[in-house]
């Protein structure tokens, strides 16, 4: 009997181990391969006429990005940024941990859209308009983000919205629109993982509000 019980202990320990090795191959395969569509998608952007003040989100290939998707459930993308045009040309205003070489500040950045989409960071993208009602808010918010990035403001890695002297990414989005007169956000979502308990601005919080439609993809 005892080396029956011995016998399915180690069984038992054999599958779980097992199992968690399928669960951790399967979730790196994913993370990285979330859904990408081909190698040059990004140069669809291209053809897009941007505005100031249009959200342009990507679905990220990072651990961070993934724990994001996983906390919204009503977003197929981790990430986004607020776009500010200057001579014409688009560039995204965003904050973004891990970009940076190790050990140096991770100020908001300003990059070019194919910048922001840079293949080894994005799997997917999608981009979001205000509507005509609220087209002069757009200039206001993304002269609000220029000046985040021209103060260089810190990345929020502790994700708090209540202290705007640092920022993450929606955060950023949200105050960039407070600034202009448009609360984006009224209620906030608890995230309960391993790594992060607290209230969180999601994505979705952001790009569905009814003041944005969206114009790319069709």
């Amino acid at each position: 009997m005892n080396r029956l019980t011995s016998f399915i202990s180690r069984y038992r320990k054999v599958a779980v181990i097992g199992l968690l090795v399928l669960i951790l191959t399967g979730t790196g395969l994913y993370f990285f391969y979330p859904r990408q569509k081909t190698i040059n998608y990004y140069t669809d952007s291209d053809s897009i006429e941007f505005h100031d003040g249009d959200l342009i989100l990507r679905r990220g290939k990072s651990f961070v990005s993934q724990l994001v998707l996983l906390g919204d459930k009503d977003s197929e993308y981790s990430h986004i940024g607020i776009v500010s045009l200057r001579n014409d040309t688009p560039y995204v205003i965003h904050a973004v941990p891990g970009e940076v070489e190790q050990g140096m500040p991770e100020y908001v950045k300003m990059e070019t859209v194919p910048e922001f989409l840079a293949i080894d960071k994005s799997a997917d993208f999608a981009v979001y308009s205000l509507r005509s009602t609220y087209q002069e808010a757009g200039e206001t918010a993304a002269d609000k983000a220029m000046e985040f990035f021209r103060e260089h403001i810190i990345f929020d890695s502790k994700f708090d919205h209540t202290d705007n002297s640092k920022l993450y990414c929606t955060e950023l989005v949200w105050c960039a629109y407070k600034a202009a007169g448009i609360e984006l956000v009224k209620n906030y979502d608890r995230i309960n993982v391993a790594v992060y308990d607290s209230d969180f601005i999601k994505p979705s919080s952001i790009f569905l509000n009814p003041v944005f439609k969206k114009t790319y993809p069709n």
